[in-house]
């Protein structure tokens, strides 16, 4: 479950980085939600805690690791982007590539714990 809702997050910044500049030429006050920090910085401050929660509590072997270092340079670039201001003109690069890998690697392990899952509910 944790995976689900740590995809949606980066699926959310994704999206606020693509599709809010769109929808704020339409709308003057997406506009003002698209520049705020606030919502960056709080975007990141859900996303931190249940990555680095799924993260420990998947231990660190075989296929674990790769998630887990996946999961924690997504999250890595996205504190960079919110959090170092000289990287400003890079933040929507740092943000849709850290929300991408995060969201990737949440996602492949949903899929590793629900292939696993439905193997075994077939063998028995």
């Amino acid at each position: 479950m944790w995976d689900l809702c740590a995809t949606g997050l980066s699926s959310l910044c994704i999206f606020h980085c693509i599709g809010l500049p769109f929808i704020a030429t339409l709308l003057p006050f997406a506009a003002v939600i698209s520049e705020n920090e606030l919502v960056h910085l709080g975007l990141v401050m859900l996303a931190a805690p249940i990555t680095l929660w799924v993260v420990l509590n998947t231990g660190f072997t075989g296929s674990n690791v790769l998630f887990a270092l996946t999961a924690l340079t997504g999250l890595s670039l996205l504190v960079a982007a919110v959090s170092i201001h000289s990287l400003e003109p890079f933040e929507t690069v740092l943000t849709l590539s850290g929300g991408t890998l995060l969201g990737a690697a949440h996602l492949w392990r949903w899929l590793q714990q629900h292939g696993a899952r439905s193997t075994q509910n077939r063998l028995s």
